[in-house]
Parts: C-alpha cells; sequence; structure tokens
C-alpha cells in the first residue's frame, strides 16, 4: 500500500513532520470560532463540533484511495465519542475563557494523559527517565504559571457573560421603570424615556378650586368698583 512505502522509506523524520502540521492545525483549528461573525450569531458549541465531525468524516474516507483496506472496529466508536465529547468542551472553553488559555490547558493537560497511556497501558519504552522525569515536570511548571498569570481582564467579555449582564441589566431596569422603556443599540439593558404623566385626581380638584377662587376675587373687585 502507498501509505505503508511511504512510513518505511522515509523512517522518522516523516513523522515528525506530520507532528508539526498536526500541531500547527490542532493549533489554529479555534481562530476561526473567536471570529466576529460568529460571536455575532452566538453561534452554539454543538452547532460548531457538527461541522468539525462532519468534515472529519467526509474527509476520512480519502485514505481508501491511498490503498488503505476498510476496516470496522467498535474501538473507533469509543474513540469518536470521546472526540465529540472532549471537541465539544474545547469549542465551548474557546468561547468563554479564550484561545491562549483553553488551547494551552488542554494541550499541556493531553500530553500527559497520552503519555500516562504510553507507558503505563502499552508499555512504551523511553531513552532517559531522568529526562522524561524532568521535561513533565517543567511542562507542569510552565501550564501552572500560564493558567495562574493569564487573566481575561483585558479581553472581550465571553458570550455567556454578556448574555448574564444583558439578563441583569434588563431585569433591574424593568423593575425601576414600570413604563417608557426602549432596549439600546446593542439590545443589552434598557433606556428610560422622558414620560408625561397624566394629571391626578388630587391636582385636578385643586387646580379647579384656585380657578373658582380667582374668578371669585375678580368679581368682587368689580362689584367694589
Amino acid at each position: 500500500m502507498i501509505i505503508d512505502s511511504t512510513i518505511e522509506s522515509c523512517g522518522n523524520w516523516c513523522g515528525l513532520v506530520a507532528a508539526f502540521i498536526g500541531c500547527i492545525g490542532f493549533g489554529t483549528f479555534g481562530a476561526p470560532l473567536k471570529a466576529e461573525a460568529v460571536d455575532r450569531v452566538n453561534a452554539d458549541p454543538f452547532v460548531l463540533q457538527t461541522y468539525k465531525s462532519t468534515m472529519c468524516f467526509l474527509t476520512s474516507w480519502l485514505v481508501l484511495l491511498l490503498g488503505v483496506e476498510y476496516n470496522f472496529t467498535p474501538y473507533g466508536i469509543i474513540s469518536g465519542l470521546m472526540w465529540v465529547t472532549g471537541g465539544f468542551c474545547g469549542i465551548f472553553g474557546i468561547r468563554n475563557a479564550g484561545l491562549a488559555i483553553s488551547v494551552g490547558t488542554w494541550s499541556s493537560i493531553t500530553v500527559l494523559i497520552s503519555f500516562a497511556w504510553g507507558i503505563f497501558v502499552f508499555d512504551e519504552e523511553v531513552q532517559s527517565i531522568t529526562g522524561t522525569l524532568f521535561g513533565i515536570l517543567m511542562m507542569c511548571i510552565g501550564f501552572i504559571g500560564m493558567a495562574y498569570f493569564t487573566t481575561s481582564s483585558s479581553s472581550l467579555p465571553s458570550t455567556c457573560e454578556r448574555e448574564c449582564e444583558c439578563a441583569a441589566t434588563n431585569t433591574e431596569s424593568e423593575q425601576a421603570i414600570p413604563m417608557g422603556e426602549e432596549a439600546d443599540s446593542d439590545g443589552c439593558g434598557i433606556i428610560p424615556t422622558p414620560l408625561v404623566l397624566p394629571e391626578t385626581e388630587s391636582e385636578h380638584s385643586g387646580s379647579e378650586a384656585s380657578n373658582a377662587n380667582d374668578l371669585t376675587a375678580r368679581l368682587l373687585d368689580q362689584w367694589r368698583r
């Protein structure tokens, strides 16, 4: 087969090149999720994950053209379920926590989990136990530092935060302004408009009494003259 012969002929450097391309792909696939158009329509993470799964399903058949034999295994279903779950949570994290902190967090933890599977389950060997442990320690330190020093104070509020703020603003405004409100330009909050209140019954009665007294005073003044 074409793929098997290519892997056997190129050696380890083919794996390194493929891993580098995979890093670029996995590191940038979340960038379109932060686009203004996606944020404006407030696309659900399930919808975005559906797009990902559809493209994965369509492109996975291309390997058949390279001579790979079709085989079905139930482990593929289990792997797909875990991949879809992780993809949905990753999209939700990107939309709310940001691209840098989300991808950085799951990438570091993914390395640790994959390392544990390879060493403790599949009995994979490493060239240096000391170097491996040192690399894991440095990665953990970097992950803790990134998570600690990364803040969202300078970034735009997430979709969930904006919805919560809008709901709170509308609730407070509706309680404070029972009449004459209208939504502002971005649909969040309520702008009070000036009201012309009707004259109350007591004010109306007082006004009539004042007019009657004025008329009586003018009549008495004319009679005296």
